[in-house]
């Protein structure tokens, strides 16, 4: 069986990771809603991964996100990751904080 990766380089395009992670934390805020939640701070690894699509790979420097009951989420990781989070995160506000 031969695998055609023209085939899935076309397949992958298809594929966008902000519709995904748009419907994500869509959902996560229609249950803080719910729950009368006014917003969401998420520190661990994987909860920041779930709604950012960010993975620094290394946590040496906190990465946050900041995701409000009504409203877009906030991605806040430390200076030293500006050209990573810009070329991983899906989330369109990226904030950086720390010294070059």
């Amino acid at each position: 069986m031969s695998i055609n990766i023209q085939l899935i380089k076309n397949e992958l395009k298809k594929f966008d990771r902000k519709i995904l992670l748009k419907t994500k934390y869509n959902k996560v805020q229609a249950k803080m809603l719910e729950m009368d939640l006014d917003g969401l701070i998420c520190f661990k690894p994987q909860n920041t991964f779930f709604l950012s699509g960010f993975n620094p790979i290394l946590y040496s420097h906190p990465v946050v996100v900041i995701l409000p009951a009504i409203g877009s989420p906030v991605l806040l990781c430390h200076s030293l990751r500006d050209r990573h989070s810009h070329d991983e995160c899906v989330l369109d506000d990226i904030r950086l904080f720390g010294a070059w």
